[in-house]
């Protein structure tokens, strides 16, 4: 039987999702800032109905994309909705693991493209793309992410 493109990326979707993380398991080793949100996500009255998916990988949404390894921090599939929670790391050479200088330029590098490949892929697959800065993790609240998913503003 033939489906339509849209119904057959629908069920395809919906059996991967059977083994992506919801918002309500923790993953240990995930940032303060991701960990927020997931509360966030838990504990809020709007969110809490949500299918929240949080480190899914790019290729289970974008079809044909060329890295197994990316994941998109968080995706709200009712919304269809990517979520990026970018530390400091993604805007500036951070050097966390004493790394020599070149090497920590290029890892810095590698991150300004990875960030980009992804975004790009998945606006193009046609989900709504969200980045939050660190800036915003001590002010992160319900109601601010709401601003964000649903107006695109800070």
């Amino acid at each position: 039987m033939f489906l339509p493109t849209s119904q057959a990326k629908k069920l395809k979707l919906q059996k991967k999702r059977t083994k992506w993380k919801r918002q309500f398991r923790r993953i240990g080793s995930s940032s303060l800032f991701h960990e927020t949100v997931r509360k966030i996500f838990v504990e809020d009255t709007f969110f809490k109905n949500l299918s929240c998916y949080q480190e899914v990988p790019v290729v289970d949404l974008v079809d044909g994309y060329s890295n197994g390894r990316h994941h998109v921090d968080w995706y709200i599939d009712e919304l269809n909705t990517v979520l990026e929670l970018h530390g400091e790391q993604h805007y500036a050479m951070v050097n966390y693991g004493n790394l020599p200088f070149g090497d920590a330029a290029r890892s810095f590098k590698q991150i300004q493209q990875r960030d980009q490949q992804k975004k790009q892929a998945l606006i193009i697959a046609g989900y709504e793309y969200r980045e939050i800065s660190f800036k915003e993790k001590k002010r992160i609240n319900a109601e601010l992410l709401k601003q964000i998913i649903f107006y695109d503003e800070l």
